[in-house]
């Protein structure tokens, strides 16, 4: 009962730690803008809203833009169809949404994996599953690689953060489905993978890969409840083909230049993998592992469970790992934008944690029948606590930057009041009938975590071509 209860109290002290840290991301939110893309993919859409004022229209103007690109550029269809209806369609003060959606569907997502994984299927206390969760969650937000892409630009964020959350969740599901079943388990997952099989590639790719994996083990230990992924992954696996199928994909590619074949963007794929690997281990990865031996420890040590062949899954997850990286490498030959790498660290966390409580399950087992130790006390996570805190200030010390932080100083500086008032006063003048050909000043400030990208001086920019037709103009430029 002691146990439990220190474990409920450090659960609530990083779930606190988490929300509180979020605080600054999301008031920065208000201050966010469309940029760049999202008024490629969101134009058709908001026309026909502005056109008619209902909403089914800008939806059947999504469908449209998702149907055009399918052809044209792009066979991703339901991220598509996401982009194609961002809040900024509606009104550009729903922009400060962005960051809600993109942090809601990680955050939900790390904790329902994270439940069902180490509570669910490792059979460990909720509460261990919660903290996992929390702290992952908080490092993963606080260090990723990308902030402004994948939080505060629409575009990139829901291509990448929202699908790996929505993978995180199926993940989940599935994990309950195996062991409980249930009709309504099977429709849901039947759902999440249509969606999941229309959207990035990086997400799918790692999908597929855990599909026929815990498909093919099942069936190799002749676990029969295989059989109950059996129709989720008929449909993802459809999905899946639908959007490689895509004729604007061989569009899109004829434009890349100097990619690699197959076999070298695999082989390029483990090593970037064994680049970023070792590239991200910092100093508060290292405080949260050490966090987690002291909490997962104890209950490992008593819980029973078999842990055979560690190994074989660091193995595994090392090649599911660099599997992220083959997607960008084998379309541009090389990682692709930062929004990219933002979901393969978040992954990147995850399997670390996942492995560290297998490893430590493993030794558990070990020492247990060859001296029958001692577990270490739930209490003793207060110096791991510690621990983690210093990790933290030794890289703020050496010149590491925190989301929350960044998101922070740029509220109290009036950046970001700034930037968001020199796009108000864009808005004004794109949103002015008598205008046909407008000019626009440049931002007064440009605040890293705030500005993507922007127009140009010259009208046939695709950006300013782009602006222009979602305002219904005949020409837009930068002065």
């Amino acid at each position: 009962m002691k146990g439990r209860v220190s474990y409920k109290l450090i659960k609530y002290l990083l779930i606190a730690a988490l929300l509180l840290s979020l605080v600054p991301l999301l008031a920065l939110g208000f201050y966010a803008v469309p940029a760049a893309d999202d008024f490629s993919y969101g134009a058709y859409a908001h026309l026909a809203y502005k056109e008619s004022g209902s909403l089914f229209a800008a939806l059947s103007g999504a469908l449209e833009k998702t149907v055009e690109s399918y052809f044209n550029w792009q066979g991703t269809f339901s991220a598509i169809l996401l982009m194609s209806i961002q809040p900024a369609v509606f009104s550009e003060g729903l922009y400060a949404l962005t960051p809600l959606i993109m942090l809601a569907a990680f955050v939900f997502g790390s904790f329902m994996f994270c439940r069902a994984f180490f509570s669910g299927l490792l059979g460990l206390e909720r509460e261990l599953g919660d903290i996992a969760a929390a702290l992952i969650s908080l490092i993963s937000v606080q260090l990723m690689p990308s902030p402004v892409q994948g939080l505060y630009w629409f575009n990139g964020a829901v291509y990448y953060v929202f699908f790996h959350g929505l993978a995180l969740a199926a993940c989940a599901v599935a994990i309950a489905l195996v062991r409980e079943g249930g009709a309504g388990k099977t429709a849901a997952l039947c759902l999440m993978c249509l969606v999941l099989g229309g959207g990035n590639y990086v997400t799918a790719l790692s999908a597929a890969i855990l599909f026929v994996a815990a498909v093919g083990l099942m069936a190799l230990v002749k676990n029969r409840n295989w059989r109950r992924l059996l129709l989720p992954m008929l449909v993802f696996f459809a999905s899946f083909a639908i959007s490689i199928a895509a004729p604007g994909n061989a569009v899109r590619q004829a434009a890349q230049e100097n990619t690699p074949g197959v076999v070298k963007a695999v082989l390029m794929s483990f090593e970037s993998g064994l680049e970023y690997g070792a590239d991200w281990f910092s100093l508060p990865v290292l405080g949260m592992l050490l966090f987690f031996v002291f909490m997962f420890w104890p209950a490992l040590h008593k819980a029973g469970h078999r842990y055979s062949m560690p190994g074989l899954v660091s193995v595994f997850s090392f090649c599911l790992f660099s599997a992220m990286f083959c997607p960008p490498i084998y379309a541009m030959g090389n990682v692709g934008e930062p929004r990219v790498l933002n979901i393969i660290y978040f992954a990147y966390l995850l399997l670390l944690t996942v492995n560290l409580v297998y490893w430590l399950g493993w030794l558990s087992g070990r020492l247990e029948k060859s001296s029958g130790g001692d577990s270490v006390k739930v209490g003793a996570a207060l110096t791991a606590a510690f621990v983690l805190a210093l990790c933290c200030a030794g890289a703020m010390l050496h010149g590491g930057s925190f989301t929350g932080v960044g998101a922070l100083s740029t509220l109290l500086s009036g950046d970001a009041k700034a930037y968001h008032e020199s796009a108000v006063r864009r808005f004004e003048l794109l949103k002015d009938e008598e205008l046909q050909d407008v000019k626009l000043d440049d931002f007064d400030v440009k605040p890293y975590l705030l500005y993507f990208d922007d127009i140009t001086q010259d009208p046939t920019d695709w950006r300013n071509e782009d602006i222009s037709t979602f305002y219904g103009k005949n020409s837009v430029a930068l002065k």
